[in-house]
């Protein structure tokens, strides 16, 4: 009798379960993310590894101006005559890596080209502060603040890179490349045949080594943001602060 009434229970609760109206069909999969390796333009440089920024790309912010006379954070001076400047903004700075960068800056009124010698400390990223010639070069005015769009060129360069050293002895490196057409990403020396060690950038433009024992002539190897190359060697440490050394050669241009 009691196994009569489990059986009954059991069918009556089967018969609570409502069928489906139709079968289920296969479920939609859920949203998944597809990551594509990025694909390099045609004919465009190859960028070194763990660069900040996007070198091809074009940056949008405002200008203000300033009167330049010397003596910027990126240590240029002397600054070729004619020579269009101005103050690259704090988070695209990098720590000096854009100091000696070639723009072209367009504004309201026209573009020009600029070097950057400069850092603005209360710029927003995508903010230049330009000196009073290259601003009025691009708004038509001398003072106020105007929107303008900006992005890193590959121009003509007269002549091979330069080095120049700064408070240097043979036991203390501090050296900048100057003239170069493309911003300067790494410099190494030489410690062997084939070794080379990074040397430290600093915050105005430089490059810096502390050594134990004496160095004597360099061999450096300059690399751009580009990867292109140059090597130099027999470079003396000079102590003159205004002596510059001459390289061999210039960074290729990038179309």
């Amino acid at each position: 009798m009691r196994r009569a009434i489990g059986i009954l229970l059991a069918l009556t609760m089967l018969a609570g379960i409502s069928a489906p109206a139709h079968a289920a069909g296969p479920q939609p999969a859920a949203d998944t993310l597809i990551y594509l390796p990025l694909m390099q333009k045609p004919n465009q440089p190859t960028v070194v590894p763990g660069l900040p920024f996007d070198p091809f790309a074009t940056f949008s912010g405002d200008v203000t101006t300033y009167n330049y006379t010397s003596g910027g954070a990126c240590t240029r001076d002397p600054i070729p005559a004619g020579t269009l400047v101005g103050a690259m903004n704090q988070p695209q700075y990098y720590n000096s890596l854009l100091c000696g960068a070639y723009l072209t800056v367009t504004g309201p009124v026209g573009s020009a080209q600029v070097l950057i010698v400069d850092l603005c400390p209360g710029c927003s990223a995508g903010d230049l502060d330009l000196d009073t010639a290259a601003f009025q070069a691009v708004t038509g005015t001398n003072d106020g603040r105007y929107p303008i769009s900006w992005h890193l060129i590959s121009p003509p360069i007269s002549g091979p890179i330069g080095y120049r050293f700064q408070g240097s002895n043979p036991y203390y490196v501090k050296v900048q490349v100057i003239n170069h057409r493309n911003p300067v990403y790494r410099i190494e020396m030489a410690t062997g045949a084939s070794s080379y060690l990074s040397l430290a950038r600093t915050a105005d433009g430089f490059f810096q080594y502390s050594s134990g024992s004496a160095l004597g002539p360099l061999t450096l190897r300059v690399t751009d943001i580009y990867s292109n190359t140059l090597v130099d060697s027999g470079i003396p440490i000079a102590t003159d602060d205004q002596q510059v050394f001459v390289g061999h050669a210039q960074f290729p241009a990038v179309p």
